[in-house]
C-alpha cells in the first residue's frame, strides 16, 4: 500500500459524498493502478513479515522492543483490510450496480480509514522487519493483462514482475510461458535472472492467438524447483463476432433506457445516438457480407463517434428541452451505468476495427 492508494481512496470519498458518480468511476480507475503499482513492494514486505513472525526466539528491534506486538498486530490488520479491499473492488470494479446503494460512500470512508490505520501498524513493524537478515524468500511476482476480448491476429502484451523477497541470498530465477499451439509466442518464451534481496524486475511476453476461443497460457516461475505458476485465461473473437457482441450490447443499452419512467423526449435524445450506432454495424455487418472489404472499419468509426456523442449527452445530462422534460430527466445512476456500459461498447468496436487494420 502507498500513499497513492490512500489519495484515491480519499478522492473516491469524496466524489461518492457528493453523487459525482462519474468523477467516483474515474477514481475508480485511479485506484485499481494505485493497487496495481503497489503490489510488488508491498507483497515482498508482507513476505518479510511473515518470515518474522515465523521466526523462532526472541527477535528484538532496533528500540528493545519485541517484534511480536508490533508484528503481529500488522499482520492481523492486513487480513481484515484484504477482505475490505477485495468486498470494495468487487462492488467497484464490475460498476455501479441498478441503484446506487447508499452504504457505498460509508463503506468507502471505512475502507480509506483502514488503509490509514494499516499504513501506521506497518511503520510500527518496519523497523523489526527491515532490521532482521533473512536468506532469499519465495520469489514474489504479479501479472498485467489488460481485460479483454481480443481480436484474432492481434498481439497482446502480458507483462510480469519478479522479484526477491529477502535480502541475504542471491535468488536465481527463470519465467517460463507455456501456451496453446493456437497462441504463437512472438518474443522469448523464458525469461531468466539473478535477483539481489529486495531487487526486482519486469518482463514482457508478446503473444498473438490464431483462433477465436477462451485460450489459456500459463507463466510458470522456477528456481531451484517450481515456485508458482498462474494461468491466464484470454477471451479471443473474430470481427464478425466482436461486432455481433457489441450490437447485442448497444440494442440491451436501448431497452434499459426506454424502459425507465423518464420523458419520451429525455429518451430518444439518448436513443438516436443509439440507432445511429446500430445503423452503423449493421451496414458493416452488410460490407463484410458482401466482400467490400475497406468499408467496414469506415462504419465502425461511425458508430464509434456516435456512442462518443452519447457519452458527451450523458455527462452533461443533455435530456431534451421544455419544464416537463427537466422535471422527468434521468438520474445520476442511470447516467453512470449508461456511460459505463457505452465506454465498453467503445472497447470492444476500438478491438473489432483494429482486427480489420
Amino acid at each position: 500500500m502507498t500513499n497513492a492508494v490512500i489519495d484515491a481512496l480519499a478522492e473516491l470519498d469524496a466524489a461518492l459524498a457528493a453523487g459525482d458518480y462519474l468523477a467516483a468511476r474515474e477514481q475508480t480507475t485511479e485506484l485499481f493502478d494505485a493497487y496495481d503499482e503497489s503490489r510488488p513492494a508491498e507483497r515482498a514486505f508482507i513476505e518479510r513479515a511473515k518470515y518474522v513472525a515465523r521466526s523462532e526466539g526472541p527477535i528484538v528491534g532496533p528500540e528493545g522492543n519485541s517484534r511480536d506486538d508490533a508484528v503481529s498486530q500488522y499482520l492481523l490488520d492486513l487480513q481484515t483490510v484484504q477482505l475490505r479491499r477485495a468486498g470494495a473492488m468487487m462492488a467497484l470494479g464490475v460498476g455501479f450496480p441498478n441503484e446506487i446503494s447508499s452504504e457505498l460512500p460509508t463503506s468507502v470512508a471505512q475502507l480509506r480509514q483502514s488503509e490509514e490505520a494499516l499504513e501506521e501498524k506497518k511503520e510500527a513493524a518496519a523497523p523489526h522487519v527491515e532490521s532482521i537478515s533473512v536468506e532469499a524468500l519465495p520469489a514474489i511476482y504479479s501479472t498485467d493483462l489488460q481485460e479483454g476480448p481480443y481480436a484474432v491476429d492481434e498481439q497482446i502484451n502480458l507483462s510480469t514482475v519478479v522479484g526477491n523477497a529477502g535480502d541475504e541470498s542471491v535468488l536465481d530465477l527463470s519465467l517460463h510461458l507455456e501456451a496453446p499451439g493456437a497462441v504463437d509466442i512472438v518474443s522469448d518464451d523464458i525469461w531468466s535472472v539473478s535477483l539481489m534481496g529486495t531487487e526486482s524486475e519486469s518482463f514482457t511476453f508478446d503473444i498473438v492467438p490464431r483462433t477465436s476461443g477462451t485460450h489459456r497460457v500459463t507463466l510458470v516461475l522456477q528456481g531451484e524447483e517450481e515456485l508458482d505458476h498462474e494461468t491466464v485465461e484470454i477471451e479471443v473473437l473474430t470481427f464478425e463476432e466482436l461486432v455481433e457482441r457489441a450490437t447485442d450490447r448497444l440494442e440491451s443499452l436501448r431497452a434499459s433506457i426506454t424502459d425507465t419512467s423518464t420523458s419520451e423526449g429525455a429518451k430518444r435524445r439518448l436513443t438516436s445516438s443509439v440507432d445511429a450506432a446500430l445503423d452503423h454495424l449493421a451496414k458493416a455487418e452488410s460490407d463484410i457480407e458482401s466482400g467490400k472489404q475497406n468499408q467496414p472499419g469506415k462504419e465502425l468509426s461511425a458508430a464509434i463517434n456516435q456512442l462518443g456523442a452519447l457519452l458527451n449527452k450523458l455527462e452533461a445530462n443533455d435530456s431534451g428541452s421544455g419544464k416537463k422534460t427537466r422535471k422527468k430527466t434521468f438520474t445520476v445512476s442511470q447516467r453512470a451505468r449508461y456511460s459505463t456500459r457505452t465506454a465498453e461498447i467503445i472497447e470492444l468496436l476500438a478491438t473489432a476495427r483494429t482486427a480489420r487494420n
